[in-house]
């Protein structure tokens, strides 16, 4: 009797080696599908790189945008308190020579409405 392998043992088949028949047109069809994929995986990876970069340089470009932005802010409000006080002083400085001037004001005629001021 031969020895029988059993059905679940996979047996050691030899190399598949290259059948010297094989037409041009095959080898042609071959490389242009490994070409095309070849060409596909690298717009992919193109896209992706794009993709990557235009996130990695768009976000520090935001922030120095804002930073810029609030610099700017702060110049603009640093120039704001500054007019608000000059304002300020000049009010204070106007209301204090009006008193100083109602003070100094010898009594004049009157109306029954209001003082005449000289």
């Amino acid at each position: 009797m031969e020895a029988v392998s059993p059905p679940f043992q996979l047996q050691s088949q030899p190399a598949r080696k290259r059948n010297g028949n094989t037409s041009t047109a095959s080898l042609h069809a071959e490389t242009d599908i490994v070409t095309a994929v070849s060409k596909a995986e690298s717009a992919a990876l193109t896209t992706l790189d794009a993709k990557f970069e235009a996130r990695f340089y768009t976000l520090p470009q935001a922030i120095a945008d804002t930073s810029s932005s609030l610099h700017a802010l702060k110049s603009y409000t640093e120039a704001a308190n500054t007019s608000l006080n000059a304002l300020e002083n000049y009010m204070e400085n106007t209301a204090a020579e009006i008193h100083a001037h109602l003070e100094r004001r010898q009594p004049g005629p009157q109306t029954r409405n209001a003082i005449i001021m000289t």
